[in-house]
């Protein structure tokens, strides 16, 4: 596929907002496991880098990595934030058996963003969100994860 074309995660975006009836849509994000994510606007993109972790399951993860978008949006993050929080909430999924209760815990996200590997604007926000107990009760900004 060539940059930008068919097949390509830019032109899988470029599709979506050229569709009929796709005047409001504002993002499009492109997930590719463990490379991260890519989020594109109509004129603009940002990508993210992914976890490495020791897959147990993938059950979830896309829904996972979906809230953790869509919470991330109705506070207002940054976009950066946002990816970062998602690939996060997703790989910590990939962790654990199943999905429902099993999804990633709080504990698994924080200690995914607190690698030193450019996650960090996520696991501040994180941490804030948290308070300074840090309690894994598996909720993160009163939402349950």
């Amino acid at each position: 596929a060539r940059p930008g074309g068919e097949g390509t995660s830019e032109g899988i975006a470029r599709a979506f907002f050229d569709r009929r009836g796709s005047e409001r849509l504002e993002w499009v994000v492109v997930k590719n496991g463990a490379e991260g994510a890519t989020l594109f606007t109509r004129t603009a993109s940002f990508s993210a880098p992914g976890f490495s972790v020791d897959v147990e399951d993938t059950v979830g993860c896309g829904d996972s990595f979906a809230a953790a978008i869509v919470l991330g949006y109705i506070h207002e993050h940054s976009i950066i934030t946002i990816l970062q929080l998602a690939n996060a909430v997703g790989a910590a999924t990939a962790t654990r058996r199943g999905a429902g209760r099993n999804v990633g815990d709080p504990g698994t996200v924080e200690s995914l963003l607190s690698r030193d590997d450019g996650h960090s604007d996520a696991h501040t926000l994180l941490m804030r969100s948290r308070g300074s107990s840090g309690d894994d009760s598996g909720e993160w900004d009163g939402v349950s994860l």
